[in-house]
Parts: structure tokens; sequence; C-alpha cells
């Protein structure tokens, strides 16, 4: 058996990864943790070198999908390569065995809905933005006075 890879990312630089090391610490205690401080938009350079760690037999366990990649293809592609290279992967969220058919399907379908709820939230935010900005208000420290503003209209 290989060495167990914990891969920790959060999406923003005023989020920790202390939620997701709490479980993921507490089920693989003895594996060695990997944790992405920046956000995982443009590059992942914690990921990247820790990929290129990976032996055969090597296990690399995530919270969940979506901490490997923002985008449906990317993520199965670097599943694909893990697979190729006798990397198990391993995902708290999911629970999926990734190296049958049936689990490479379901994680299709768990990836594209991971992108999809990504997708419906920035759309969210965006709108709560512009909403905001045509009732003057800048910024996220008036969610409360944007609030009121709905309530009472």
């Amino acid at each position: 058996m290989g060495k167990q890879f914990i891969y920790s990312r959060v999406s923003t630089l005023n989020q920790d990864n202390q939620n997701q090391l709490v479980h993921l610490k507490r089920q693989f205690p003895s594996a060695e943790v990997v944790e992405e401080t920046a956000s995982g938009a443009k590059t992942r350079p914690a990921l990247d070198a820790l990929v290129q760690r990976l032996t055969k037999g090597d296990e690399l366990i995530v919270g969940s999908l979506d901490r490997l990649g923002r985008k449906t293809t990317e993520i199965l592609v670097l599943i694909e390569q893990l697979e190729k290279r006798g990397v198990i992967l391993k995902s708290l969220r999911e629970g999926v065995d990734y190296s049958t058919i049936s689990g490479r399907l379901v994680t299709q379908i768990l990836v594209s809905v991971s992108e999809l709820e990504r997708a419906i939230i920035s759309q969210r935010t965006k709108s709560a933005l512009a909403a905001k900005r045509e009732n003057g208000i800048v910024g996220w420290s008036a969610v409360a006075k944007l609030d009121t503003i709905f309530v009472s209209s």
C-alpha cells in the first residue's frame, strides 16, 4: 500500500481549510496534509506539485470532488490521469469508487452538479451585487441595508 495524502482547498483568501481538515484528519489521521491557500480559479500549485509526487498505490483524499477544480472537464481529466498512474482517489462527501464503470458515471454526474451549483451561486452573487448598486450600496458591508430595502419594497 502507498502513502495517503489529504488535499484541502478553499475558494477565497478569507476562508480557511479547518472544516475540511477536521473531517479528513479524523478518518485519515496518518495522511500527509497538503493545503492550497490560493483560489483555484487560475492555478492550483499545491495540487499540481502533489499530483507530481503521487505514485502507484498512493491515495489522494479530498473532502469533495469540487476541491480538485472548477470545471467538470478538468476534474475528469485529473481523475483519468490519477487512474492511469494507479493512484487511488477518495472523496469523503461523494463516497464513490472511481475505479468502476458505474463509479465513473456517478463521478461525472456529481462533478457536473458541482459545476452547476457553483454557476448558480455565482449568478446569485452577481445579481445581488447589481441590485445593491441600483440602490446605491457598494460592497458587501451593507447587506442588512439591502435586506431592508427588499423587505420594505
